[in-house]
């Protein structure tokens, strides 16, 4: 019998990806095949250096004031293996996290065309960099292709030193917005949940609200977004990926739209939430 080698055709398997153990390290990082159910289906890679940073606001006390130098691990994702289900039980999906913020911001301009016009452009790969230097950790791919599409800073001259984030407030929803470069390196910095148990150095936030009380992050070692709120257990693997977050925001714009939201409308161009 002959056998003609070729590449095999990737089969996605539905279900929930397995549980973060909770005395092995991080799925994906794991020595024990992976994760705590040996899957053995991720592949990472990790460049270890030693950096020593602290963040200090001049003036100011309490643990959010400085965050002390530590072993910085630099960490860059490459996912789950081909073909393997991810944690919210879908196969491999079909947008990118560009075209599914493409969809975002092609609602938000049929919609609400005043909010689109506010938005910033893009983020410089220099920015990016610097910015990866100064955090010690290696930006997600799907991060970095996001900010390249739109980098959501405010300018600084509009930026309130007072407050943890500073945003464009009303977007995606009320109470809490989307985080440029600049604002994910100071929350990033001065988290709330740092220093202890409940927060990891490769969670980086992307969504705040001004307090930073609670927000969104993605995981630098899987990609998923996770959810933070300050006196509550985080919650990791919210969403398998920034796309699949972006397509509910896009749901969320389409409802608007179309007038079936219970507490947003538009007025004047603009998203107002009652």
């Amino acid at each position: 019998m002959y056998f003609s080698p070729a590449p095999a055709t990737a089969r996605p398997v539905p279900g929930e990806g397995p549980a973060q153990h909770p005395y092995l390290a991080p799925d994906g990082r794991s020595g024990m095949h992976a994760d705590g159910a040996g899957s053995g289906t991720w592949l990472w890679r990790q460049d270890f250096r030693t950096t020593a940073h602290t963040a200090e606001s001049a003036g100011s006390s309490g643990p959010r004031a400085l965050r002390p130098a530590r072993r910085a691990v630099r960490l860059q994702w490459a996912g789950p293996l081909s073909g393997i289900a991810n944690s919210c039980g879908e196969g491999q999906r079909g947008m990118s996290v560009v075209e599914s913020w493409s969809r975002v911001m092609d609602l938000l301009r049929e919609h609400a065309p005043a909010d689109h016009a506010d938005l910033p452009g893009p983020a410089s790969e220099r920015m990016l960099a610097d910015a990866e230097e100064r955090m010690g950790v290696s930006l997600p791919q799907d991060l970095r292709a996001w900010l390249l599409q739109n980098n959501l800073d405010l300018p600084e001259d509009e930026v309130d030193d007072d407050v943890a984030c500073c945003g464009y407030d009303g977007f995606p929803d009320e109470g809490s917005f989307f985080l440029g470069i600049r604002a994910m390196e100071k929350l990033y910095a001065n988290h709330p949940l740092s220093g202890g148990d409940e927060w990891r150095e490769e969670w980086i936030p992307f969504l705040s609200d001004q307090d930073a009380w609670t927000g969104k992050f993605i995981d630098a070692t899987d990609g998923r977004v996770g959810r933070w709120f300050v006196g509550e257990p985080t919650i990791t693997g919210e969403y398998a990926s920034l796309a699949h977050y972006f397509d509910s925001v896009a749901e969320i714009l389409t409802r608007i739209g179309a007038g079936d939201h219970p507490v947003c409308s538009v007025v004047d161009g603009r998203l107002v939430w009652s």
